[in-house]
């Protein structure tokens, strides 16, 4: 069996549920390094503050405030960059993981492929050996009834 033939990957193992966990795995990784490299952006919020005063005072009781607020990061002591080569290193053992999945299932398959073959030949050499065993058994009989050989053979043939 060619190497070719065996280890082409089909549809069939891309089906596999293990194969499609490692799969989703590695899609999981790669949005963690997506969620790193939006740590480095800028974000823009909006804070809104009410109040309301019960002691009497010249102004109104009720206040409210709206804030825009801008943070842009400048320094974090290196953890967005250690985040960042975190999420790419799993994602590397994510994608190693996967070919490994995948070099697995095409193993598995191999492997059960050729159990069914033995099997097949098996089969094929046991109805071989019973076809073999009753002819030797048809001639021992007929060689006994024209007077050779001894009930001994007669009975080693039938029980083979």
């Amino acid at each position: 069996m060619p190497v070719a033939r065996t280890c082409r990957l089909n549809q069939d193992l891309e089906r596999r549920p293990d194969v499609i966990a490692s799969r989703k795995r590695l899609e999981v990784a790669e949005r963690a390094v997506t969620d790193a490299d939006l740590m480095f952006a800028p974000t823009l919020g909006v804070v809104s503050q009410a109040g309301y005063a019960t002691e009497v005072t010249l102004g109104p009781k009720t206040t409210w405030s709206v804030q825009g607020v801008l943070n842009v990061p400048f320094y974090d002591g290196g953890a967005r960059d250690g985040a960042r080569r975190d999420a790419l290193a799993a994602v590397e053992q994510a994608r190693q993981a996967l070919v490994t999945t995948r070099l697995n299932a095409v193993i598995a398959s191999a492997r059960a492929e050729r159990s069914v073959q033995v099997s097949e030949s098996s089969r094929t050499v046991s109805l071989a050996q019973r076809e073999l065993a009753r002819r030797i058994d048809a001639r021992t009989r007929s060689g006994y009834a024209g007077g050779l050989g001894t009930s001994l053979d007669l009975v080693t043939s039938a029980q083979a």
